[in-house]
């Protein structure tokens, strides 16, 4: 996905450029984990130890890159529909690609 810089090509061609906030780059979240935590409270959560180190080893396998928002926002969102009696029911992708191309093929299986 080069979505970034097809945008940035699009927007230098009708002429408004990349500055004055029209593109605003995310930098990749240092503690993904804690941040997961937060959310997955803040909808009355919790995922168990085993499913919690599924969810590291997907961060410890990461490039500096993968990990930001939109990342930790999916696997939140796949998190919630995890119980804590199923144990880990797929292994969590490490980049954005990845893990969107994973939810698709099992959304077809």
């Amino acid at each position: 996905f080069s979505c970034l810089s097809q945008l940035r090509e699009s927007m230098r061609i009708q002429g408004k450029g990349s500055q004055g906030g029209v593109i605003a780059e995310v930098e990749t979240i240092s503690d993904p984990l804690k941040v997961l935590e937060h959310i997955l409270k803040g909808q009355g959560r919790k995922i168990t130890q085993e499913q919690m180190l599924a969810v590291s080893k997907a961060f410890d396998k990461r490039k500096d890159a993968d990990i930001g928002p939109l990342w930790i926002r999916i696997v939140a969102q796949m998190l919630t529909t995890w119980r804590s009696f199923d144990g880990v029911r797929h292994e969590l992708k490490s980049s954005v690609r990845d893990i969107i191309v994973d939810l698709f093929a099992r959304l077809e299986a």
